[in-house]
């Protein structure tokens, strides 16, 4: 194998990344809505706070996130009737059929990828995600402190 494994991974995320939005643009979505349609129906999230503690991203990248999604039709957001401050965040039945279309997507693709591989190469696979995750959450936690 060369040394230029972390260059490969990326190279291969940013591949995968295209193609996600290249199989979501049909129906009308940019690769970071499916996850909030997704936190929004299965989750149980209600408000940007609820979302903001379910994803990794900055406040402002959420919100202008949740402002497009609004004025495409797929939620929207009203005064909580508990505290006119905090707006509650709600799918339209767009928004809804959007959530669906995107899983549909995510399994296909999990599909296709999985069919590459043997299910022990599928598991060291998951195994080495999860080694890497492990350890950029160890190093970010480091930086924190």
């Amino acid at each position: 194998m060369k040394n230029n494994f972390f260059r490969q991974f990326g190279r291969t995320y940013r591949i995968a990344h295209r193609y996600l939005g290249n199989q979501l643009e049909p129906y009308g979505l940019s690769k970071g809505q499916p996850r909030i349609l997704n936190l929004l129906v299965k989750h149980n999230c209600k408000t940007q706070k609820d979302l903001l503690q379910k994803m990794d991203i900055r406040p402002a990248t959420l919100t202008g996130m949740l402002q497009r999604m609004e004025k495409n039709g797929l939620l929207v957001r009203t005064p909580s009737s508990k505290d006119q401050r905090i707006l509650e965040i709600q799918l339209t039945e767009t928004g809804y059929e959007a959530q669906l279309a995107s899983a549909r997507v995510f399994h296909k693709m999990d599909e296709e990828f999985s069919a590459l591989m043997t299910p022990e190469e599928k598991e060291t696979l998951e195994r080495v995600f999860e080694k890497f995750c492990a350890h950029l959450q160890e190093k970010e936690k480091g930086e924190n402190e």
